[in-house]
């Protein structure tokens, strides 16, 4: 298959969207979470997003439990990451949880390098990103977590993944992002 080509099934499946409907969604997601970024850059973000996936160079798996419409916005988030300078993940740590006095769980600091010191040593984060692929709960909550996210609960919901599905991805990540 071409790169600008997906495979016929595939591209039924993009086919049958309704795409009038997702963009509108997806303006809309990036008018709440990225109001920084003009009207154009936003038509690139939208349309980069949409042709990542539609050539499955970032395929969606309806199987996987997630929606188009999550699959793109995760996409965006990527390719944002991707693009921006440094994010601010000043001292998130991923390795342990520790629970708060109001019963909620977050993370914790770790002696070890943050996941910003993580992405400045392998290039970009990118590179920590193709580490997890493969693991689209990790991938997820990597991007979460770069996204500024600190608490379980507010990952979950950020990522529309279970708790114990984000503990258990957090616990995963470790081993993953170092290459273990």
């Amino acid at each position: 298959m071409s790169p600008d080509k997906p495979d016929p099934p595939y591209k039924a499946l993009m086919d049958a969207q309704h795409w009038e409907s997702i963009y509108k969604q997806l303006y809309v997601f990036l008018d709440i979470h990225y109001p920084d970024l003009d009207k154009q850059a936003r038509k690139e973000l939208v349309a980069e997003a949409v042709f990542k996936v539609y050539t499955q160079a970032r395929p969606w798996d309806p199987q996987s439990g997630h929606s188009i419409i999550t699959h793109l916005k995760w996409t965006m988030r990527s390719i944002l990451s991707n693009t921006r300078a440094k994010k601010s993940a000043k001292d998130i740590s991923w390795e342990y949880l520790k629970e708060t006095g109001e019963g909620e769980t977050e993370l914790a600091p770790l002696s070890g390098p943050s996941i910003e010191e993580l992405a400045e040593t392998e290039d970009n984060i990118k590179e920590l990103l193709n580490r997890v692929s493969g693991d689209s709960d990790c991938e997820m909550v990597l991007l979460a977590i770069l996204d500024g996210h600190e608490k379980v609960a507010d990952i979950s919901k950020a990522t529309e993944i279970s708790v114990e599905r984000v503990i258990d991805a957090m616990k995963r990540l470790p081993r993953l992002l170092s290459g273990r």
